[in-house]
């Protein structure tokens, strides 16, 4: 995926820092390597991933709730990748799942 991005970016990039400015050109440059380095640092889990860890730490009470959460973080078509009825059977067996609760004294 990474690759592929990138080329997409340096085509683009290309054709736009052509006909840009020079403070177009280092705003543009600037974004571009920040999100790089984002990337390398902290690679961000995949959408599928992130909704198994979220499901699994007790934050979310339904899958609507998850749904919100994922893409309060920035995630994109978030409906979409989670419409799979097994899916959401199995978050949701997570989500309600009562070994994760601490007992109470």
């Amino acid at each position: 995926m990474g690759q592929n991005v990138g080329q997409n970016v340096g085509q683009n990039v290309g054709k736009y820092a052509a006909t840009a400015n020079l403070r177009e050109r280092t705003q543009l440059w600037s974004f571009l390597n920040r999100k790089f380095l984002e990337d390398i640092v902290e690679p961000r889990a995949g959408i599928v991933e992130r909704a198994f860890e979220i499901a699994k730490s007790g934050a979310v009470t339904n899958i609507g709730d998850l749904r919100r959460a994922l893409t309060k973080e920035g995630y994109a078509n978030v409906a979409q990748v989670l419409s799979g009825r097994s899916l959401k059977l199995q978050l949701m067996l997570l989500i309600t799942d009562p070994r994760k609760t601490k007992p109470v004294r």
